[in-house]
């Protein structure tokens, strides 16, 4: 442990003994206290060979308390008026001597182990910006180099954002300019400069700020078909483009054959006719003739057709091999809209007429003729025979 070490005094004033004081008092009073040290501290009474060396812990004023006599010699009797004043001491000198020997002595005794993470320890400047070393301080240099490469690219960063927009100052902080990159949406579309409208800007993944190029043409309006194509200029336009259609695109309303947008026309000019050739049942139904008159016919049913038919001639000719005996003649039906017969039970009905002027109610049991097809009796004598019908709309 260390020696106690007390404060020297400037220029060692002096003062005097205000009273004689014997070899075992442990007060006195002096004339000037002030110049005096405070206690605790060394004073030496006498100023020769004889002097003695007394420690004080205690100063009031010009009041000295606490004296420990003979500190480093013999206690003696003092008169009156002798100087006293805190001189320098060999308890002083030998104090100094004994601390700094100490203190060498527990220096030497130290072992100073390498500094780590987890320890203090002896430690290697180095001035390495680039290095991962745990066990190295950074000395000026690399300080001063790794702060001027912070600098360079906070600049970077700033001047990056700038390009994009966002403003930025390399006076913000690091902590400002991420908050602002955080900000920043990366631009990841596909969309072309032709794609978006003239003048308009936008971004993509390619870059951005980029400008679009595509042509404002307004409103989209109406388009009447014509005898001649029609383009309309590529780019944009502002409102839904009509396109008219019409409600007559039928293929009954168009040109046999003719192609008008894809719908194919089926009407022929002049005089809507169809016709075919058809069997005719093997079994004969009954058919009323009159209103109180019925008669057993074959039958003739044709479907599909396009028009209400208004007249249908139906002729028939004997198979090969008949002969006029064995009811191998010509026969025909024909049904008109308007009854051919203009009094008695016909008045006013359709009806069929057949060639040996036999008639038919179609507006009765079994005939019809209705909005795609008929069915009509067939006055025949033998089942072997070939049918060819046709049917107007007149």
């Amino acid at each position: 442990m260390l020696e106690t070490m007390y404060p020297a005094a400037v220029n060692s004033k002096q003062t005097e003994l205000a009273e004689a004081i014997d070899d075992t008092q442990t007060s006195f009073t002096v004339l000037d206290g002030s110049v005096l040290p405070p206690a605790p501290n060394l004073i030496t009474l006498g100023t020769d060979e004889s002097a003695e060396t007394v420690l004080y812990t205690e100063k009031t004023g010009n009041e000295i308390t606490g004296v420990t006599r003979g500190f480093e010699s013999g206690a003696v009797s003092w008169a009156a008026g002798t100087k006293l004043a805190r001189f320098f001491t060999a308890h002083d000198h030998d104090t100094f001597r004994e601390n700094i020997a100490d203190l060498d002595q527990r220096l030497s005794d130290i072992v100073i182990p390498p500094a780590s993470l987890t320890e203090q320890g002896i430690v290697m400047l180095s001035n390495s910006t680039t290095g991962n070393r745990d066990d190295v301080a950074a000395t000026e240099s690399a300080v001063a180099e790794a702060f001027q490469y912070g600098v360079e690219r906070k600049a970077e960063v700033v001047a990056a954002l700038n390009s994009i927009g966002v403003s930025a100052s390399t006076s913000d902080s690091w902590d400002s300019l991420i908050a602002k990159m955080s900000g920043v949406i990366r631009a990841t579309g596909t969309a072309a400069v032709s794609q978006v409208l003239a003048g308009a800007t936008f971004s993509n993944a390619t870059g951005n700020n980029r400008t679009g190029t595509m042509v404002n043409n307004g409103a989209g309006g109406t388009v009447t078909p014509g005898t001649t194509n029609q383009t309309k200029a590529a780019g944009y336009y502002s409102s839904a483009m009509t396109i008219l259609g019409s409600a007559n695109l039928l293929a009954a309303n168009i040109k046999n054959g003719v192609n008008i947008f894809g719908v194919i026309g089926t009407l022929n000019e002049g005089v809507r006719y169809a016709s075919g050739t058809s069997s005719f049942s093997t079994t004969s139904v009954l058919f009323r003739k009159t209103t109180t008159e019925m008669a057993y016919a074959y039958v003739l049913e044709v479907n599909g057709l396009a028009f209400k038919p208004k007249m249908i001639v139906i002729t028939m000719e004997a198979a090969v091999g008949l002969t006029s005996g064995s009811g191998a003649y010509p026969q025909s039906t024909v049904y008109t809209e308007r009854p051919i017969r203009t009094s008695g039970a016909y008045s006013g009905m359709s009806t069929v007429t057949m060639t040996n002027g036999d008639r038919f109610y179609v507006e009765g049991e079994y005939a019809f003729v209705s909005a795609t097809g008929f069915r009509l009796p067939i006055y025949v004598t033998h089942t072997n025979y070939n049918l060819t019908w046709y049917a107007f709309d007149i």
